[in-house]
């Protein structure tokens, strides 16, 4: 594998916030505070116990979560283990369904797609859009939260190599933008973000299918849409990847534990270890 492009994917991740390990064939990334998961997310690994017990011994870690493919699990509303979507070539509109078909279509008449760097100038429209959609999306308590959070994007977009900036324009107005990264295993869609008065131009559909698209020109693997922590039923995220031509795949997660948390590992079940980071991120700033 080439090791540029590894170094590369590790300094995005690092300039994203994230803490990372390199044991023999996995990189890790802190995901929470003490638990590490290989990356990229989206990437099988065969996972070791000389691997498990680098992390947790040398890196110090609380525990280690990783994924195998679960092709027994349904998925349907029992479906609660993690998920994620994937799209490979070829990648065209026929790839998508029919309604985002046409709603692609339409999207691509009405707006532009540039890729662009990270301007000063740039950066405040950037701003705008991606604090719409997380404030519409509830996923910050405080305005400090947000503007820190993306103060750590917009370092990882401006200082890596491997990050591009997508954005989608009516006219001279932004209204949505895609961070793609590319890994040594693919290319995945890190950020997604709208502006909520522009939805009824599908800038996200033009933006999805040009960045897949363009991707696959430079021969990538497979463009990934991350991971879902929880069903795909009933979420209106991941319908749109689904309906964008990415295919869900249900995982199987798994967890090693530190030695000093083994008499809790009971009590630290997967969903319960998610609610308890969700309610520390939202109530600290």
């Amino acid at each position: 594998m080439d090791e540029q492009s590894i170094r590369h994917y590790a300094d995005f991740l690092t300039l994203l916030g994230h803490k990372v390990i390199r044991t023999k064939k996995i990189m890790w990334l802190n995901v929470r505070p003490g638990v590490f998961q290989p990356a990229a997310p989206f990437q099988i690994h065969e996972v070791t116990r000389a691997d498990l017990s680098e992390v947790l011994h040398h890196g110090r870690a609380i525990a280690c979560r990783w994924f195998s493919e679960n092709e027994a699990l349904p998925l349907d509303h029992n479906s609660a283990g993690p998920i994620v979507y994937n799209a490979q070539p070829p990648y065209d509109m026929s790839s998508l369904h029919q309604k985002a078909r046409n709603q692609t279509r339409r999207a691509l008449e009405r707006i532009t797609v540039k890729r662009m760097e990270l301007t000063d100038a740039l950066e405040p429209q950037c701003y705008r859009v991606y604090a719409d959609n997380v404030r519409r999306l509830g996923l910050f308590q405080k305005e400090s939260q947000i503007r820190r959070r993306w103060r750590s994007w917009a370092a990882a977009i401006k200082g890596a190599e491997c990050a591009e900036l997508w954005t989608a324009w009516d006219e001279t107005d932004l209204v949505a933008l895609t961070v793609a990264v590319r890994t040594p295993w693919g290319t995945e869609l890190v950020l997604q973000r709208s502006a909520g008065y522009a939805l009824g131009l599908c800038p996200n559909n033009a933006l999805v299918y040009e960045v897949t698209r363009e991707a696959f020109s430079r021969e990538a693997r497979v463009v990934s849409f991350g991971l879902s922590s929880f069903s795909a039923s009933g979420n209106g995220l991941d319908h749109f990847k689904q309906n964008m031509g990415f295919r869900a795949v249900p995982l199987r997660e798994r967890y090693q534990w530190n030695v000093l948390f083994k008499p809790f590992v009971s009590f630290l079940t997967p969903s319960r270890l998610r609610a308890m980071y969700n309610l520390v991120s939202r109530v600290t700033s």
